[in-house]
């Protein structure tokens, strides 16, 4: 069964707010960056493109099913990557269509990223200033 387009560009918006991976970085996102720590968790480690940092991050549930539902796509399958991207410009496009859906007025990619600092954190119960300590 095909999955929707919506679907895709919402589960593409939440991956982003559990992982706080930037568009730029997550199209270049293969099955080499997901890999098992030594704690027996899941992580993504990979390059940040624009600081050329190393990043770890850890998957919760929500971002490990994502992950999941899209490992068998026929995309992600012949390219290796993590998940089946679109452009910057058409996931803006359709995530404006799943604002309106929701009720939202304004819905970018990019704020998916600053709400793992609000929402994400929080829920896990992680302090804000840790997360913004790990930034910088």
């Amino acid at each position: 069964m095909p999955i929707d387009r919506l679907d895709h560009v919402r589960d593409m918006f939440v991956f982003s707010s559990y992982t706080e991976i930037s568009y730029t970085d997550l199209i270049k996102l293969t099955k080499n960056n997901n890999v098992l720590g030594t704690d027996g968790d899941q992580w993504i480690i990979y390059n940040r493109q624009k600081t050329h940092t190393a990043v770890e991050v850890p998957l919760l549930d929500t971002a490990l099913q994502i992950l999941e539902k899209y490992q068998a796509h026929p995309i992600t399958k012949v390219t290796e990557t993590l998940l089946p991207c679109l452009t910057n410009k058409k996931l803006n496009v359709f995530l404006k269509e799943v604002g309106l859906v929701g009720g939202i007025k304004k819905l970018t990619f990019h704020m998916g990223r600053h709400t793992l600092a609000t929402t994400v954190t929080r829920n896990n119960g992680l302090l804000i200033e840790t997360v913004v300590l790990t930034r910088n």
